[in-house]
């Protein structure tokens, strides 16, 4: 899993695909699994499958703001622009509740 998010940060979504599908082959119920697999595929256009497996993700672990961030891009990219406005909702509340946590109100505009 660790090799496929190397070669994503890298831009190399056709390198990270094989180390994605084995990494949910060994770990098929971990989200961070999922989330390198639908990263993978959507960096090689394959938008169905992509959203097949982030969705998967998200049922996982619903409080993933990583998730919901990939999940509005796929969904960007595949005309689903509701979503994708849904999902970047959710990725917008989620973060800022994680951050909240982390540092304060302050941290997020005092909201």
């Amino acid at each position: 899993m660790q090799i496929a998010f190397e070669y994503l940060k890298r831009g190399d979504g056709p390198s990270a695909l094989p180390w994605a599908q084995q990494a949910v082959s060994a770990a098929p119920k971990a989200f961070p699994a999922r989330k390198a697999l639908g990263q993978a595929l959507l960096e090689t256009g394959d938008l169905d499958g992509a959203i097949k497996e982030l969705q998967i993700g998200i049922n996982l672990a619903p409080d993933s703001p990583g998730l919901h961030f990939t999940l509005a891009r796929a969904y960007q990219r595949a005309g689903r622009l509701e979503e994708a406005t849904r999902e970047r909702d959710e990725f917008t509340r989620l973060d800022r509740l994680a951050r909240t946590q982390r540092s304060g109100a302050q941290s997020v505009g005092g909201r």
